[in-house]
């Protein structure tokens, strides 16, 4: 899950050996092993955290200096000079390229809610700031396409339960993970909701779900392409009025809306 396994994962799949931010012609056995039997359908790829974001189009976040590039997967980062290691193959990858995955997509997995708090943690916040970077017209590193992120949730992660990503046939769906897990509703929370105007929602609820009810415990998918634009999975605006994440920000409740 940190900087560091991305680092090595990115590495270790490349197809051709790199040095010192150089691509050699020289093939790298086991990730070209990899790579082409995936590619040929014969090799199902499961990515789990570090091993998500390595398929990412683009990394990120990176600071404004092409050489100081800032790696930032959770809440702690990594330094990586970009003239040597993997050089701005740790910017863009291009594992997903090679693979066929379409529309550049970001994976960004382990989105938690801390329930103590009422907020989401950093990761996404971490996603801004690479979209930023992707479109302030600073060096030679803006988007010359729209990149697209794909955001997954842990509701659980030492059972297991949480979003996928399938990517298969060209085709992009995004499978909502069930958990029916209940924790308590704490002052700090409550203080926090009806700072909100929620006082009234948080004087209904002795708990707090970490998922919103309705969701079918066999989960449910929906296929996405760009002409779909943004999808939210929670709140008023939320796909086809289904909720699977409490409605909430990374600074906690949002104001005059209940979480579901």
């Amino acid at each position: 899950r940190s900087p560091t396994c991305c680092v090595q994962t990115v590495q270790n799949l490349q197809p051709h050996f790199v040095d010192e931010g150089k691509i050699l012609d020289v093939v790298n056995p086991y990730g070209k092993t990899v790579l082409d039997a995936v590619k040929a359908g014969s090799v199902i790829y499961v990515g789990q955290s570090a091993g998500t974001v390595a398929l990412s189009h683009n990394i990120g976040p990176l600071t404004t200096d092409p050489t100081d590039f800032r790696l930032d997967t959770d809440e702690e980062g990594e330094v990586i000079d970009l003239d040597e290691e993997l050089g701005k193959k740790m910017v863009e990858p291009g594992l997903g390229a090679y693979l066929g995955i379409p529309h550049r997509l970001i994976f960004r997995p382990h989105l938690s809610f801390n329930p103590a708090t009422f907020n989401y943690m950093g990761r996404a916040l971490a996603t801004e700031k690479l979209g930023k970077v992707l479109t302030d017209g600073v060096g030679e590193d803006d988007a010359t396409h729209d990149v697209y992120c794909a955001i997954t949730a842990d509701y659980n992660f030492k059972q297991g339960q949480g979003d996928v990503i399938e990517v298969s046939e060209g085709q992009v769906v995004y499978h909502v993970g069930f958990c029916s897990d209940e924790v308590d509703l704490a002052g700090d929370a409550r203080a926090k909701l009806a700072a909100a105007g929620l006082e009234a929602w948080a004087s209904r609820h002795a708990s707090l779900r970490r998922q919103p009810p309705g969701n079918p415990q066999a989960g449910w998918s929906f296929t996405w392409s760009p002409r779909d634009g943004e999808v939210h999975a929670a709140g008023p605006n939320a796909k086809g009025g289904k909720r699977w994440r409490i409605y909430a920000s990374s600074a906690g409740p949002i104001a005059g809306v209940p979480p579901y």
